[in-house]
């Protein structure tokens, strides 16, 4: 199509079609404005801007597909280059910031993160962590689901109170939703969806960046046993946030 003022836009069957379903598209947008506006509760303004939205988009494609410039384009190519430009302080920043750390202050955070996030866990009465490896946006950890509660029957100066503190222990597990089943004289966590569930509610509520990348498990006898949990977790400093044993906090 040629810039020209003066000539004739012509399309080829295609094109046509499309701009004939954006044309509608628009239609369609703008006469709802007129429906909701013709309600006894008249037009919610969510709605309007979503509205509004979509006529806007629409009529910035049919410029583009007519080869007509609209103020749509110049806005979106504006919002694009500041965008843009903010992406690239950001990068700057961060290397910066990266720099004017040491090594070994860097290899001291990464220890703090670590003992915090294993703590955490063991608190929680679960196993050990492992894979605990930094990519560019992220630290993936796997965290054991084997039952580890730190309650020691043998040889304890207080057997009675262990024992008593391991039954509420695996009582509050089930209130959260995990399904704890029995395997010969030990217990163990069931893999199946309820027990999924109750893990991602645990990381959801201590850190919310977090998503979970995998589960793994194993069949027995007596069924599925889960085995660990591997997690993504976006926002490092939620980590300093975890609870921890007293006596390991005041270390």
């Amino acid at each position: 199509m040629s810039e020209n003022q003066d000539q004739n836009i012509k399309l080829n069957a295609d094109k046509t079609a499309v701009l004939t379903q954006q044309i509608k598209e628009v239609s369609q947008a703008l006469s709802s404005l007129l429906y909701f506006l013709g309600t006894e509760d008249g037009l919610p303004h969510g709605a309007a801007r979503d509205i509004m939205g979509v006529a806007e988009h629409r009529c910035q494609e049919i410029g583009q597909l007519l080869n007509v410039p609209t103020e749509a384009d110049e806005r979106i190519e504006k919002r694009s280059r500041d965008i843009r430009r903010a992406n690239l302080r950001v990068r700057e920043l961060e290397t910066m910031l990266g720099k004017a750390q040491s090594p070994e202050a860097t290899q001291m955070g990464i220890k703090v993160l670590h003992d915090q996030l294993s703590e955490w866990w063991r608190l929680e009465g679960f196993g050990l962590t492992s894979e605990f490896a930094f990519g560019e946006y992220n630290l993936k950890v796997t965290f054991s689901c084997h039952l580890f509660g730190d309650f020691a029957l043998l040889n304890s100066e207080t057997p009675v109170s262990d024992k008593e503190r391991k039954r509420l222990w695996l009582e509050s597990l089930r209130e959260r939703g995990f399904v704890i089943k029995q395997e010969g004289r030990e217990k163990r966590v069931e893999d199946c969806q309820q027990t999924r569930d109750a893990i991602k509610a645990l990381f959801a509520q201590r850190l919310p960046s977090a998503t979970i990348w995998k589960f793994d498990g194993h069949e027995t006898r007596t069924g599925s046993e889960l085995d660990s949990v591997t997690v993504l977790i976006r926002k490092i400093e939620e980590i300093l946030t975890l609870p921890v044993p007293p006596q390991k906090a005041e270390e």
